[in-house]
């Protein structure tokens, strides 16, 4: 489908795991049939040599994006103001106003909508839009077996009724769900990357019963991006400190009596931003604010930057000689939820960023 793009793919140097591989950033398996892109993955492990995959398929790439890697590989770049784009979204995500969306496939269902601007924030509509690839990656999942997932904060456990497992696309694609991994992750790297070198973390997958949640946290740990991937359609997601509009400051964090950050006096719906699936109680949803709820299905996702670049004076902001800071607004909750959920997320990090946690 070179038609489309009027330049040839190209295959990008990227960093997973520590090791250099050559690969392309697949965004082939939402714009082809599943056969074919089965049928290119087959054919591409030919070329593997010690577990790291060559891999030829051509792909279909966005003009503008297409045009920013290869000016960025060919021409002589500040290095500060790459590093200044280490925590932003590329063109034209990056230009792109609130509620206007782009299509980066002429013939591909996906579409990328900014629902936000403080943090940069994304609805990717059908990131994985086959029903097929979505089960596919919940029973890959399954079969991997699940742990009760943990995340502590001092003395107290952030987590409820979920449970994690990890699927490592750099290895050996011999299932569909680890096809379905493998593409899915590099065209999130590919949509939604600057740098041209990055960290993959395998994908999580978490599952949610009844009464699961995740309390007020933020991603850290250097990941620059995060991609998080609603795989039957429960959401429940909300970001109560983020800003539709950039010079809105009426959500600032607050802490609780022990001293832990809260979303204690916000309302999903009425403050921050919401995503809101099949979960989402009917009253809530009707009497939501414009802009601060949004709707999903499956296979939606939402992307958001993790990070701030301080050129810019933040009063909430302790830089600490560091030129990157912990984006807050970005401190998100997985409200309870009354069904079970599945969800899949892709964390890109950068040597560029902090790997503390908050």
């Amino acid at each position: 489908r070179e038609e489309a793009i009027g330049t040839p793919s190209r295959i990008l140097q990227c960093n997973v795991h520590g090791n250099t591989m050559r690969t392309p950033l697949c965004v082939a398996f939402l714009t082809l049939g599943w056969t074919n892109i089965i049928a290119g993955f087959i054919i591409a492990r030919d070329g593997r040599k010690s577990g790291i995959h060559t891999i030829t398929t051509k792909v279909v790439r966005c003009n503008a994006f297409a045009r920013q890697l290869q000016s960025l590989s060919e021409h002589h770049v500040n290095a500060e103001a790459i590093e200044s784009k280490v925590a932003r979204p590329p063109e034209p995500l990056l230009s792109l106003p609130v509620g206007k969306s782009w299509k980066p496939f002429r013939d591909g269902p996906l579409e990328i909508i900014r629902i936000c601007n403080d943090p940069d924030m994304f609805l990717l509509k059908e990131h994985i839009p086959h029903s097929e690839g979505r089960r596919a990656l919940m029973d890959h999942a399954q079969a991997k077996g699940f742990k009760v997932a943990e995340t502590a904060l001092g003395q107290r456990e952030m987590r409820q009724n979920s449970f994690s497992t990890w699927i490592d696309h750099n290895t050996d694609a011999s299932s569909f769900g680890l096809y379905v991994a493998q593409g899915m992750t590099r065209m999130s790297a590919d949509l939604l990357l600057n740098e041209l070198e990055y960290i993959a973390e395998p994908i999580q997958i978490v599952k949610y019963i009844e009464g699961g949640k995740f309390e007020l946290h933020h991603d850290g740990l250097g990941r620059a991006c995060t991609c998080l991937v609603y795989l039957n359609g429960v959401a429940g997601t909300w970001f109560p400190y983020a800003a539709v509009d950039p010079e809105d400051q009426s959500c600032v964090p607050r802490e609780d009596a022990e001293g832990y950050p809260t979303s204690a006096g916000y309302t999903p719906g009425q403050h921050g931003i919401w995503l809101a699936g099949s979960e989402a109680d009917p009253n809530l949803v009707r009497a939501a604010k414009e802009n601060h709820m949004v709707r999903v299905e499956p296979g939606d996702a939402v992307a958001f930057y993790n990070y701030k670049w301080v050129g810019e004076f933040d009063y909430y902001a302790d830089t600490n000689g560091e030129q990157f800071v912990d984006h807050w607004r970005t401190c998100h909750v997985a409200l309870p939820t009354d069904r079970e959920k599945w969800i899949a997320t892709n964390w890109f990090k950068s040597t560029h960023l902090p790997e503390n946690e908050i």
